[in-house]
């Protein structure tokens, strides 16, 4: 049986342990920042997400398409995981870029519908990205899909006002009063 004074004994032990983990901070210290772990795993989602994006692009360049599909995939979540723990849930530029390059690989690849997804979620992200609005319309006017092409030119134009979104529009417009 233990003694009643023993248990005291470890009662008082334990509290000066919590006493001293929790004691208020020293003058000129400032208190430690219990936040540091979540932002912690969210940089190194966002260094990964680099990485895999930079690999990506490097096999895209020496015409691995499918194993570029995969990095540059991979980074996107990467960037999605990373993205839901910010506090303003947005996404990033790099998060739209990697999707943009995701979608010329899928391009390269002849994965039409991965390609035009990927466009699409790339001006999404970043609604100013004109680049991807502007291959997105492509790839639909490329395919026989004009109205769609159209669309997704008038989208980009609500958002931004740019010379090649209205230079396409144009062409756009008078093609589709030849069919």
């Amino acid at each position: 049986m233990v003694s009643r004074s023993r248990t005291a004994k470890a009662s008082r032990s334990s509290r000066k342990a919590v006493s001293r983990a929790v004691r208020a901070p020293e003058v000129g210290i400032s208190p430690p920042d219990y936040d540091i772990e979540p932002r912690r795993r969210n940089y190194a989602l966002l260094q990964d997400g680099y990485r895999l994006y930079d690999q990506g692009l490097s096999e895209r360049i020496k015409g691995n398409y499918g194993l570029a599909i995969d990095k540059l995939t991979e980074a996107a979540n990467l960037l999605d995981q990373a993205r839901s723990h910010q506090r303003d849930g947005k996404a990033s530029t790099l998060e739209s870029m990697v999707l943009f390059e995701l979608g010329l690989c899928a391009e390269e690849d002849n994965d039409l519908s991965l390609a035009r997804d990927s466009y699409a979620k790339a001006f999404r992200a970043n609604p100013r990205y004109v680049e991807a609005y502007l291959r997105g319309a492509c790839l639909q006017a490329e395919n026989g899909n004009r109205p769609l092409a159209l669309s997704i030119i008038k989208e980009g134009l609500q958002n931004v006002s740019d010379p090649r979104l209205d230079t396409m529009l144009e062409l756009l417009d008078g093609a589709e009063g030849l069919n």
